[in-house]
């Protein structure tokens, strides 16, 4: 089996060229406030042209947080109805007629929880985009949790907590696992470690670390300023490319199965009659 490209934003080019079309001017994701007036531009169902109504109901949803585990970019949510066929159309500020991000993807689960990759992230990629250059994305293998004081005093004050003496005037993010194999885990991170600064940026919550690192070089190491327990230490961490861990993945998953495959067949022919393993043969072909 094949190897799937790593899931990215994607830009298409026009058979058309540029001339005589029209133009929708761009604006600022950054500048967006929830609660600000929204429309959604799509062909949901292959109704041409529809346009949805909503809000801004909240910005820079980390992937993790949409759900979307393999994505790399920070989400505009909306309660702006975005479906089937809605993908990749326009989200516009109604105040300013200007698109303001790149309809993407819905909960099903959750009625009215549309979301939008800002057009700022557009921007500074589609150029790379259109030349067919690939955008790269730092990886290092942890899962976090951001941290306030509140959160540290209560969990010091549970005696069977499981991150030992938190500091409790710090913000930051707290490491909750440290995947196998990964970057961190080479580093030396460990669970229960407070991330307060990456590469000299300050880190005040865990979006703030998956932000730094996606936007990481690759191979190059990177200062982790963080807290053990009440002592700080400065540790250094080299990022891999997000692409090359997501093959390592499927590759070991693809050839973890072979080996069950192979196992399971084994089992079935042991003591089979001749004619029936025959049969079972051409079913169940040696995988290689």
């Amino acid at each position: 089996g094949g190897v799937d490209a790593p899931p990215a934003p994607t830009a298409a080019r026009s058979p058309w060229g540029g001339k005589g079309l029209p133009v929708a001017s761009l604006g600022d994701s950054d500048s967006l406030h929830v609660g600000q007036f929204v429309v959604a531009v799509g062909s949901p169902g292959g109704l041409d042209n529809t346009v949805t109504m909503g809000i801004v109901s909240g910005l820079k949803r980390s992937s993790e947080e949409v759900g979307l585990y393999d994505k790399k970019v920070e989400f505009i949510q909306t309660d702006a109805a975005i479906n089937m066929g809605n993908s990749g159309g326009p989200l516009v500020d109604v105040g300013t007629g200007e698109v303001i991000g790149i309809n993407t993807c819905m909960r099903y689960n959750m009625e009215g929880t549309s979301f939008a990759i800002p057009i700022n992230k557009v921007k500074s990629i589609m150029h790379d985009l259109a030349a067919g250059k690939t955008i790269g994305h730092g990886y290092v293998g942890i899962q976090l949790y951001s941290l306030t004081p509140e959160m540290a005093r209560e969990s010091n004050r549970d005696p069977n907590s499981d991150y030992g003496i938190v500091p409790e005037n710090i913000k930051g993010a707290i490491v909750m696992r440290v995947f196998s194999g990964t970057p961190a885990e080479e580093a030396g991170l460990r669970r229960a470690d407070v991330i307060v600064e990456i590469g000299g940026r300050k880190v005040e919550q865990a979006e703030d670390v998956y932000r730094i690192i996606d936007g990481a070089t690759s191979g190059e190491e990177i200062d982790f300023k963080i807290y053990r327990g009440n002592t700080q230490m400065t540790i250094k961490v080299k990022p891999e490319e997000f692409a090359t861990r997501l093959r390592k993945v499927r590759e070991e998953k693809e050839k973890a199965y072979k080996e069950k495959m192979k196992a399971l067949r084994k089992q079935l022919l042991e003591g089979m009659p001749p004619a029936m393993e025959k049969i079972m043969q051409n079913i169940m072909p040696e995988t290689q």
